[in-house]
């Protein structure tokens, strides 16, 4: 959990940043933490509307806790921002953990609300800025999921929500469902000059594996035209991502475990429940059929072995935006007015939590973001300042747009 973001020069949380410009202070502004897990606190910002009205313009998605990081795999300390000049484009990079994902975006929110309670624009609308917890930790009892339970967020069904977690500039229109697994193979030890007496777990899990993501592809293919719409660049995929074998096992024993963990990663147009549902069935059929349609190498043999699957974490469906909203409209023409060239929209099997969820209850969402994509999670992960200057114009011209527009 990120306990503080660097504003101009200092060390300061987000609430520090704002307190001088609340109504406590004299300013316009409304804090509001909610807690549920004792030193996660989520942070609701607010600048009322010139008049009593229950309409409210909502920015939310942005998270303070970031995924680790290890310094021995950086080249810079990860826990302090840093700020270079790029030599090929005089642009400002900011280095350290969470400039993209998502703290960066956490400091634009301050400052986008502290320039509102400086110029005290009259909007026709509140605007509401929504910081959570946790997203990346795991806690389903800490962030977006117990502010839903405990409707928190009811009131932002009265106007349009921009989710400010994803990069590059774009309107992105689409995101993926996940869910993670973990596939344990167990067979017999044995001494490995007579691997025919043993049952080789290893050997199991890659064919069990091979088996499920062959099912996979044929029972879920890529979807053309709903993917082209939405502009997917990649098709659902199921596979591995870590392999282990437990245990002292040495390399003239054959293993008798192994635990192989990946994940899917779904366009939102397949129910990840579905999905989950289906591999669960073929791995019972293949322990069923003492894994018959497997294939074995020389002695090998999979008869009296099992394989086991478990879902480690809680089921995230994609969704896709409204592309006939009025805030996709006035998303892309900030976008194009501030960047000068045309929007163009992308999508991804990246998973956003909880956003299948809102719009469920009838949101309005849209998703944009303003680091850089292919710093996500990375060692010596960066953003530009330049692009968070242009985000902060796109903000406000969204803002500018919609209090224009006849409600």
């Amino acid at each position: 959990m990120a306990k503080h973001i660097l504003f101009w020069g200092q060390k300061l949380t987000c609430a520090e940043v704002l307190r001088p410009f609340t109504q406590e202070h004299g300013g316009p502004l409304k804090l509001n933490r909610v807690t549920f897990v004792p030193g996660r606190g989520n942070l609701f910002i607010e600048y009322p509307a010139a008049a009593s009205t229950d309409r409210v313009v909502t920015i939310a998605g942005s998270h303070l806790d970031v995924v680790p990081a290890d310094p021995a795999q950086w080249t810079c300390d990860p826990f302090q921002l840093t700020c270079t000049a790029e030599a090929s484009s005089g642009k400002h990079i900011l280095r350290g953990r969470g400039v993209t994902d998502c703290l960066g975006h956490c400091a634009l929110l301050c400052v986008l609300f502290v320039q509102l309670a400086k110029v005290k624009p009259a909007l026709p609308f509140s605007m509401l800025a929504v910081l959570t917890s946790d997203e990346e930790i795991g806690n389903a009892n800490a962030g977006i999921d117990p502010l839903m339970v405990n409707g928190h967020l009811d009131r932002l069904k009265n106007g349009p929500v921009f989710w400010l977690d994803c990069a590059d500039m774009m309107p992105n229109i689409g995101c993926g469902g996940m869910a993670t697994w973990e596939l344990v193979a167990t067979g017999k030890q044995f001494h490995s000059g007579m691997p025919n007496r043993g049952i080789n777990a290893l050997e199991l899990a890659w064919e069990a594996v091979s088996f499920l993501q062959k099912r996979f592809y044929v029972q879920f293919p890529r979807l053309k035209e709903k993917e082209e719409l939405y502009k997917f660049e990649c098709q659902s995929s199921m596979k591995p991502t870590t392999c282990t074998v437990p245990g002292n096992n040495a390399i003239n024993q054959i293993p008798d475990k192994c635990v192989v963990q990946g994940d899917l990663r779904m366009v939102p147009f397949y129910d990840v429940k579905e999905v989950v549902a289906s591999i669960n069935s073929w791995v019972k059929e293949l322990n069923d059929t003492n894994f018959a349609a497997l294939e074995s190498r020389g002695p090998s043999k999979y008869s009296g072995g099992k394989v086991a699957i478990r879902w480690i974490a809680d089921l995230v469906q994609g969704m896709v935006c409204d592309l006939d909203a009025d805030s996709y409209t006035v998303l892309c023409a900030a976008t194009e007015l501030v960047l000068g060239r045309p929007a163009v929209p992308y999508s991804d099997t990246g998973a956003l939590p909880a956003l299948a969820d809102l719009k469920k209850v009838g949101m309005d969402v849209q998703m944009m973001g303003y680091g850089v994509e292919e710093a996500y999670h990375a060692n010596d992960e960066y953003g530009r300042l330049e692009d968070f200057h242009q985000g902060f114009d796109i903000l406000r011209a969204v803002i500018t747009m919609l209090a224009e527009r006849k409600h």
